[in-house]
């Protein structure tokens, strides 16, 4: 049988190694990722956000504008945020 386990936030550590092998493993992009792992439903949020990041940059590389982008479209940027 098999029992689910919740995972309730990701870290720093997880991020890198979800991000590591791809154009999106620089310190800028690790950290606002890590944000948003941090919050409720992790690495999901951060699958996400890469798709959705990936969706706007076209054909063009991923920037971390088009991170910040797909953050805020998806209703993730932390409270507070401009």
């Amino acid at each position: 049988m098999i029992r689910w386990r919740k995972i309730k936030s990701a870290s720093r550590a997880d991020v890198v190694a979800f991000l590591s092998d791809t154009d999106l493993d620089t310190p800028e992009v690790v950290e606002v990722l890590h944000h948003v792992a941090r919050r409720p439903g992790g690495l999901r949020n951060v699958e996400q956000v890469i798709w959705n990041a990936r969706k706007f940059a076209g054909q063009g590389a991923v920037t971390p504008a088009h991170v910040r982008a797909a953050i805020i479209d998806l209703g993730l940027e932390p409270k507070g945020a401009n």
